[in-house]
């Protein structure tokens, strides 16, 4: 019997964790490969990189094997529209993310536009400040689930009351985010970038009579140093996240060999390059990842969550996939602006 209360209450915390009773707090999904969707994490980054526009897809499968797993998918666009006047720019981002978890099939369904304005201060430092403002959706199946009422003391019976009231299944709400950032060359071949941006200021979700489920503000601190070599480019990056209760951790890097040439003397940048790096979630798991990137024009990247976590029972170390396919355009490639 202990077994097999066990086995339901473990059912509920993992399909339903995230929304919790009373007192909960909903959370939000995690990538591991967190720098190719930036302006999740910060919208003050939308529009920071060398091209014009960056569309990005991304699918994420976490614990299949675990009453159903997590499955993530996002796309991720982002503009830059550079100024007339001076070398300042104002990036343009919209953000489309499905997100189902557990047996429950619990959804969150988010759609964010993001603008961002970058100032560059003088030769070295780049300022930029950015808003997100979006929609936010969760759904979830309630018949996906076992109670303790429904245990008529041998075993469970699906169709005895659960005895539980729900107001709905499913709930929206608009979404608000903002984020500031810092670039710094070093030198020529040295750039430091470090954020800072917090988000959901304002969202109340309400599923069951009585709840409080609300999305706790998360506050987001990223940092990445650029060095590039002669023969090889690092990125080393570090994320840490926090959201109620809950905390996120991850460091990794990433070292990119070019294959064939730039022009020296243009801005044309037409070379292929292959990556691998690994990244670390602290005390969780170890994801190693593979990309190639064709002619600046499209990068396919691979990776693995391999966990190293506990996790009741559960002893397996595998974790799950993610793959992301990023297109890369530059309108006028031989006056692309480079930072």
């Amino acid at each position: 019997m202990k077994k097999h209360i066990h086995s339901i209450y473990t059912c509920i915390a993992l399909t339903v964790g995230s929304f919790g009773f009373d007192t909960a707090w909903a959370q939000d999904f995690h990538l591991s490969q967190f720098t190719t969707a930036t302006q999740l994490y910060n919208p003050a980054v939308t529009g920071l990189f060398e091209e014009s526009l960056r569309a990005t897809v991304v699918h994420r499968n976490q614990w299949s094997s675990i009453f159903s797993g997590y499955k993530t998918n996002l796309v991720d666009v982002q503009y830059k529209m550079l100024s007339y006047y001076n070398d300042n720019f104002t990036g343009f981002g919209l953000s489309v993310v499905q997100d189902e978890a557990g047996k429950a099939a619990q959804r969150t369904l988010s759609i964010k536009g993001n603008v961002a304005y970058h100032l560059l201060a003088n030769s070295s430092n780049l300022i930029s400040g950015g808003l997100q403002v979006g929609y936010l959706q969760r759904s979830i199946d309630w018949t996906g689930l076992a109670w303790d009422a429904q245990y008529n003391g041998i075993e469970y019976d699906p169709s005895m009351d659960d005895k539980e009231r729900f107001l709905a299944q499913k709930d929206g709400t608009i979404d608000l985010s903002a984020g500031i950032n810092w670039r710094k060359k070093m030198n020529s071949k040295t750039k430091f970038n470090t954020s800072a941006a917090i988000h959901h200021t304002n969202q109340s979700l309400q599923f069951i009579r009585k709840g409080n489920e609300r999305y706790r503000y998360r506050q987001t601190v990223t940092a990445t140093l650029f060095s590039k070599g002669d023969l090889i480019e690092m990125r080393y990056d570090a994320l840490y996240q926090r959201q109620g209760g809950a905390m996120e951790i991850m460091v990794g890097g990433m070292g990119t060999y070019r294959l064939g040439g730039d022009s020296r003397y243009t801005t044309v940048k037409t070379s292929s390059a292959i990556s691998a790096g690994v990244f670390y979630r602290w005390k969780d798991a170890i994801h190693p990842t593979v990309a190639f990137e064709f002619k600046r024009t499209v990068i396919l990247g691979v990776g693995y969550d391999i966990r190293i976590g506990k996790m009741e029972g559960v002893t397996s170390m595998i974790g799950g996939p993610e793959i992301n396919l990023t297109y890369l355009g530059a309108f006028d490639r031989k006056r692309m602006k480079l930072y």
